[in-house]
């Protein structure tokens, strides 16, 4: 189980990071357990622990997010 995004978003919040040292934090939540995850993209990346499927989405395993909240 886990969340991902398009590769080119990726792309494009690496930039902003880049250039501009913006961060960016995901946020997702999984429905079965009624938690809210979070992660930095930077750090997602770094760990190297993901999946790229063949339509350019690349995933990250939910295990590499950090339980921040319980939904309602």
């Amino acid at each position: 189980m886990g969340t991902g995004l398009d590769k080119r978003q990726i792309y494009l919040r690496k930039q902003l990071y880049e250039e501009l040292g913006l961060r960016t934090y995901l946020i997702t939540y999984i429905k079965d357990d009624n938690f809210i995850y979070g992660a930095f993209l930077d750090e997602l990346e770094k760990n190297n622990k993901y999946y790229d499927t063949k339509n350019n989405i690349r995933i990250y395993p939910i295990e590499n997010f950090k339980k921040i909240g319980k939904t309602q």
